[in-house]
């Protein structure tokens, strides 16, 4: 008989255990459910954020690159991609300057030209060898970027403003 209530506080016990592990993991699953909840609850703004930074995900940015004419550009740009990968030049889907030209000011800037490929490991490998240019004297001047959206410069600006204030 001695050995039966034994035998019943054991299980007793090993049951209260796995009761408790149980509401445990109820408690874990209801929080995980509440995380993917607020995931596909996302607002549109979300969605429009990650579908411009996407497109914008084929694109690099050329800046410093006189401006004259579309022929220039684009032997300028062939002349870029040629030294840093060549077979860069061929998965060009589009080019085009940004913004509008500024004769306001005694010398005007050159808007930077945003050349556009048909891949999106093109852009990365372009990105990774830019620099290449530093060994070209002709060349060097011109900076590569990638094409950025409005919220990713502004949060880039806030974290480097909190950096130099960290370091003052």
């Amino acid at each position: 008989m001695e050995v039966l209530r034994t035998n019943q506080d054991i299980i007793t016990n090993e049951v209260q255990m796995l009761k408790s592990k149980l509401e445990i993991m109820d408690e874990r699953i209801g929080w995980a459910g509440v995380d993917v909840s607020n995931v596909f609850r996302g607002s549109s703004i979300d969605a429009k954020r990650i579908l411009e930074r996407v497109r914008k995900s084929y694109n690099i940015l050329i800046r410093n690159v006189l401006e004259t004419d579309q022929a220039t550009d684009v032997k300028v740009v062939g002349d870029v991609l040629k030294i840093i990968d060549e077979m860069a030049y061929s998965h060009i889907a589009s080019m085009s300057r940004l913004g509008e030209v500024n004769q306001s000011r005694a010398r005007p800037h050159p808007r930077p030209l945003e050349i556009v490929f048909d891949n999106i490991s093109t852009p990365s490998t372009v990105l990774r060898k830019k620099y290449l240019l530093s060994s070209h004297s002709v060349f060097k001047i011109y900076s590569l970027s990638d094409d950025e959206s409005q919220s990713q410069l502004r949060r880039l600006n806030e974290l480097r403003d909190q950096l130099r204030g960290r370091q003052a």
